[in-house]
């Protein structure tokens, strides 16, 4: 009767909840993957920038000695100090998103680290075709362990194992 009308009901919430933690955790997985991919490509930038900019300083450093000895033109001094501050000023715009993006996974895993401590990890391979364990629609992912609630508690009751996820941790 009602127990059993609301035990289904339960068991429906409960489904839902945790296809929408499924859901939470892989978009979760995801957004840290682009910030942390992000960094890394700021940061080889920030290297490139900061080699440019250090050979544009030298450029400078020479063609103020040879405007010095009348040899070169003053306005190519000024078209070099120009490239100078252009990229360094490429290099603070590439640093302050570099940090932002590292900022995005520090928030979200809530931890203090820098950019050189963090691994990536790399993602699980696509399943393979026909493969029933994991199910990806245009807004939703379903797991086969994420099913009506009948197929929960007919999981739980007869003991079988639940397909992992890739984001979350197997657990026995």
């Amino acid at each position: 009767g009602k127990r059993g009308a609301r035990r289904g009901v339960a068991e429906a919430a409960l489904g839902s909840s945790e296809a929408a933690e499924a859901v939470t955790r892989y978009n979760l997985a995801i957004e840290i993957t682009r910030a942390y991919l992000d960094a890394v490509r700021l940061r080889e930038r920030q290297r490139t920038l900061s080699a440019q900019v250090t050979d544009l300083a030298e450029i400078v450093r020479v063609l103020d000695r040879r405007v010095a000895l009348g040899t070169t033109a003053e306005a190519d001094v000024l078209k070099m100090r120009t490239e100078e501050a252009r990229a360094a000023t490429d290099l603070i715009r590439t640093e302050l998103a570099a940090n932002r993006a590292l900022s995005r996974i520090t928030s979200r895993l809530n931890v203090a680290a820098t950019l050189g401590s963090l691994v990536l990890r790399p993602l699980p391979p696509a399943p393979a075709a026909g493969d029933d364990a994991v199910v990806v629609t245009p807004r939703l992912l379903v797991h086969a362990d994420v099913g009506p609630p009948r197929e929960h508690a007919h999981r739980r009751q007869h003991g079988e194992a639940r397909v992992g996820h890739p984001t979350r941790p197997h657990r026995a």
